[in-house]
């Protein structure tokens, strides 16, 4: 599937925004699901069916890319502040090897 398809236009975009704002919305009226951040879950979902669409066996790749990016992100929010750095140069000399070595 392609951004410029009528099934992504038509069909795919509309009823992913539309997820998007309905589990937003739901999440004032039960608190859970704001916690849990519902909504950006939703949009995780979409995304992974949107590539998953185009390129089925990449899947695992991005759920390792996923897994690796949140890694790195709480990582880098829970150490001392001068590590921090450090933390934020290992994660992008990762990400950057994994795209250097996947193109």
């Amino acid at each position: 599937m392609s951004f410029t398809t009528p099934v992504f236009l038509f069909l795919f975009f509309p009823l992913s925004i539309a997820a998007y704002y309905g589990i937003a919305a739901l999440g004032r009226f039960f608190p859970l699901l704001k916690r849990m951040r519902a909504a950006d879950l939703v949009l995780l979902a979409f995304s992974l069916v949107f590539f998953g669409w185009g390129v089925l066996t990449a899947l695992p790749f991005f759920f390792g890319y996923i897994l690796t990016v949140y890694f790195m992100g709480w990582l880098i929010a829970r150490v001392e502040k001068r590590n921090a750095a450090k933390a934020l140069a290992i994660g992008l000399v990762m990400l950057l090897g994994v795209l250097y070595v996947s193109k």
